[in-house]
């Protein structure tokens, strides 16, 4: 299915100190790496001005003394696809950098939910090199016609290994693509 264009219900760059960080919920332990949005470390860093959305310290992503592994969230704020045909295609567009461990150790996953508190996995997401950026598109059709949010969950499941910068993502947009 396709139709006309409908108003991007979200669009975010992760400019420093601009509407993402309202438009996000960022969670992670007291002490350690987090999700922010900022400019640090420097590499990978952003493609649009300033900052992105990544996982690190500032630096990378070691466990704080006492730590088993390091996991956080950022959650999107409710978006409203209510009108739009159930089903219909529905693309979610981003670009993703970073460096971590890959395969069953460090995990990057996008997860989408209706209900708030039921999570179900969209896609891993991995890097194919470190630190440069690529730009991954997917089709997240079967959130059209209701309301849902979108989560970024790293976990690094262990303290090993985790002294990269962890994964950085920008520019992202939710678009319903034209008939052709």
């Amino acid at each position: 299915g396709c139709g006309p264009p409908l108003k991007v219900p979200l669009e975010d760059d992760f400019a420093c100190a601009g509407s993402g960080a309202a438009m996000w919920s960022l969670v992670g332990a007291a002490e350690g790496p987090a999700w922010a949005i900022d400019g640090t470390p420097s590499a990978p860093g952003y493609t649009s001005p300033l900052c992105s959305l990544n996982f690190n310290d500032g630096k990378n992503y070691t466990c704080a003394p006492g730590q088993e592994a390091v996991k956080g969230t950022a959650t999107s704020h409710w978006i409203d696809m209510s009108g739009q045909d159930s089903g219909a295609k529905t693309i979610v567009s981003f670009k993703l950098a970073g460096a971590w461990e890959l395969g069953n150790w460090d995990r990057l996953q996008l997860l989408g939910t209706t209900d708030g508190e039921s999570w179900q996995l969209i896609q891993e997401l991995e890097h194919s090199q470190p630190f440069t950026w690529h730009k991954h598109a997917i089709n997240i059709g079967a959130y059209s016609g209701s309301k849902f949010r979108l989560r970024f969950s790293f976990d690094t499941t262990d303290c090993f290994d985790n002294s990269a910068p962890g994964p950085f993502i920008d520019d992202l947009k939710i678009a319903v693509p034209p008939c052709a």
